[in-house]
């Protein structure tokens, strides 16, 4: 804590020197997010708890006509009422190079690190990626993505679950001229683990929608299907061993109001549900969340 005391009390510093700059590509963040979650554990427990995160980050954005940049590093403490598994101090690394060539097209290299997770998500491993994309831009408001992953995941508490997982997206985004924006998209993903019980190939259909009722708002809808086939894992079915095989549906809704240039709050609700050909596995959550975010 102290360690973290330390590069929160520099981050802080760097902030007031920020502000004090006009259109400087640095800019420092502070983002508080509160939680309850039905189930924290996502399994049949159904153990409730609510909580928090308090995270502090660096961002760096410099765009120009032809090449395009930006960095962010997050360090964020998270806490939990009735659970110690999910305390834990994270950090998180994102980069992107954008090269535009020509008015429709787009090219991008991004890498992404996090260590215990990061101040959006409940994951507790590491993970470290690599993500070419190809964006299209046949219309002004109308883009194709197409992007792939090469990651690494580490668990720290069971290394059998260390894996090498790879996959390939495809999305579509239209635009319309008040600001709405419709996106679709798919990713077929295979996971290969140390241990076979965890490899698995899974496929991801995704809708958002989102549109801003006002100038200082923006709602988001999202609604995502997984269906994940393992390789080797087997359940016992009616007396009949079989492949495990899962079906999981998230649907989200968050509201983003902007407070003044710099301040912004999120009110979020999410239901997540599994079924599963194992029973012991099915599984039915609500996640409620509130984060504001600062940005000198």
């Amino acid at each position: 804590m102290r360690a973290l005391s330390r590069v929160l009390g520099v981050m802080l510093l760097g902030a007031q020197s920020l502000a004090a700059q006009e259109r400087s590509p640095l800019s420092v963040f502070l983002t508080t997010t509160g939680m309850y979650d039905s189930n924290i554990e996502h399994d049949a427990t159904d153990q409730q708890t609510y909580g928090g995160a308090l995270g502090l980050g660096l961002a760096l954005e410099r765009s120009g006509r032809v090449h395009g940049i930006e960095a962010q590093y997050e360090v964020a403490a998270h806490r939990y009422a009735t659970t110690d598994r999910w305390n834990r101090i994270s950090q998180q690394f994102e980069g992107a190079y954008t090269l535009k060539p020509a008015r429709w097209l787009r090219l991008q290299a991004a890498v992404e690190g996090s260590l215990k997770g990061n101040s959006e998500d409940r994951d507790l491993g590491n993970q470290y990626a690599f993500k070419p994309r190809l964006e299209l831009r046949p219309a002004r408001r109308t883009s194709f993505r197409f992007t792939g992953a090469y990651r690494i995941k580490q668990d720290e508490s069971e290394r059998a679950k260390d894996a090498d997982n790879t996959y390939l997206a495809l999305e579509v985004r239209q635009r319309n001229e008040g600001g709405a924006a419709l996106s679709l998209g798919a990713r077929r993903e295979e996971n290969r683990s140390n241990g076979p019980d965890d490899r698995y190939r899974r496929m991801l259909y995704s809708l958002e929608l989102s549109s801003p009722p006002s100038a200082r708002d923006v709602l988001v809808f999202t609604v995502n299907y997984r269906e994940q086939r393992y390789r080797y894992r087997r359940v016992d079915v009616g007396g009949v061993s079989s492949l495990r095989h899962d079906q999981r549906v998230t649907a989200g809704l968050e509201f983003t109001h902007r407070l003044t240039p710099a301040m912004e709050f999120t009110l979020g609700y999410e239901f997540e549900t599994r079924g599963s050909n194992d029973p012991e596995k099915e599984y039915v959550a609500h996640l409620m969340s509130f984060a504001v975010r600062h940005r000198w």
